[in-house]
């Protein structure tokens, strides 16, 4: 094997990718399956049948092994944050007993961020012949974006994975409106979640961020755009796409949820960390400071009949919280108008503040070294 897909994700025995550059290295992943109970001894010897080409009475149970093995080595690497598994390795043992056996698998590669070099669909030669496998494909890419174009798409499983193997950018309009679809049944809207984040995990990050910020502030109302955003926060955190223009521009919005969505992803990575970003961190500090300023005011409420007055808040909203409380009981919201479901603007500032520590460290003392 090559490369192959799975769950849109490259899996492949080389140690890297031809047009692609490794960013990072995760790990290493593993995975151990068991043929099954009970299979006899002769399992084995049907090897060279089914190396040979020829078809097997095993070919099938070997096929299904090494798909489920390296979908499950996907699954882990994303966990991850990987889009790819290179080194991929495998071993076939065989466990007998009582004059028995039980096939064994055993894979393992590792998981890496990996980021195109050459354009997608771009060719040494642009006059080269196209094979056949080749041309169907380009076929159905092109029938898939007209249908995008037209809104007329249907999202089937094979035009997810088709979507997701090719890294079809446009397709994110598609994998966002999915997310705005009503479903009562949540094992439906867990598996609907859990492949639109597939997907924007296959394509590039660049592709992937313009698509999850539009999620964040697609729809205004209470309805199913609630959960859209809710999607979109948690994926920028989980594939570190965190774009400091992006949360800029919403911290400076007029409308409440926009900066509110802003400070849920100000604590997500960007894909990297280098000196530059001690100065858009340092930044990013002072721009949620500016967006939520203190809004209560000190007040001092007089005693009743004699009784010792006590200090207390003043809140917009026309109530007055005690000087211990965190929240006001009126309007649920804390002094920079934030409710308890949403994010703490303060642990968010400390939070910043603790990776700008981390990485003047960092980088000083290399600079130091140097």
């Amino acid at each position: 094997m090559s490369i192959q897909h799975f769950l849109g994700m490259q899996v492949t025995t080389t140690s890297s990718l031809e047009g692609w550059e490794v960013d990072s290295y995760l790990g290493p992943v593993s995975v151990h399956l068991v043929a099954g109970v009970g299979l006899f001894s002769d399992f084995f010897a049907s090897f060279s049948d089914v190396f040979g080409g020829r078809s097997g009475a095993y070919g099938g149970e070997l096929a299904r092994l090494y798909s489920e093995a390296a979908e499950m080595l996907a699954r882990k690497a994303k966990l991850l944050g990987a889009n790819a598994v290179v080194g991929l390795r495998l071993d076939f043992d065989e466990i007998s007993g009582g004059g028995r056996s039980m096939f064994m698998l055993n894979a393992v590669g590792t998981a890496v961020r990996v980021r195109r070099t050459v354009a997608a669909g771009a060719h040494a030669d642009a006059r080269a012949d196209v094979p056949a496998d080749e041309m169907n494909v380009m076929m159905k890419r092109h029938s898939l974006l007209e249908e995008l174009a037209s809104g007329k798409v249907r999202l089937t499983p094979d035009t997810w994975l088709f979507a997701m193997e090719h890294r079809i950018a446009a397709f994110g309009d598609a994998a966002l409106g999915s997310l705005l679809v009503l479903t009562p049944d949540a094992t439906a809207r867990r598996t609907i979640e859990s492949t639109a984040a597939q997907f924007f995990a296959a394509i590039e990050p660049e592709d992937a961020i313009p698509w999850l910020y539009l999620g964040l502030v697609r729809d205004k109302g209470d309805g199913p755009d609630h959960s859209l955003r809710g999607f979109c926060a948690r994926t920028i955190h989980t594939l570190n796409l965190l774009d400091f223009g992006r949360v800029a521009a919403l911290l400076r919005s007029g409308v409440p949820i926009e900066r509110q969505m802003a400070l849920q992803v100000a604590t997500a990575n960007p894909q990297s960390y280098g000196p530059a970003e001690i100065a858009a961190l340092t930044a990013l500090h002072r721009q949620i400071q500016e967006a939520f300023p203190p809004r209560w005011t000190s007040i001092h409420k007089a005693g009743f009949l004699g009784t010792a007055g006590r200090d207390a808040w003043q809140c917009p909203c026309g109530s007055q919280p005690r000087r211990e409380d965190r929240h006001c009981a009126a309007c649920q919201t804390d002094t920079y108008g934030l409710k308890i479901s949403q994010a703490d603007r303060d642990q968010v500032l400390a939070q910043i503040q603790a990776r700008i520590g981390v990485l003047r460290v960092r980088f000083g003392e290399e600079q130091a070294a140097q």
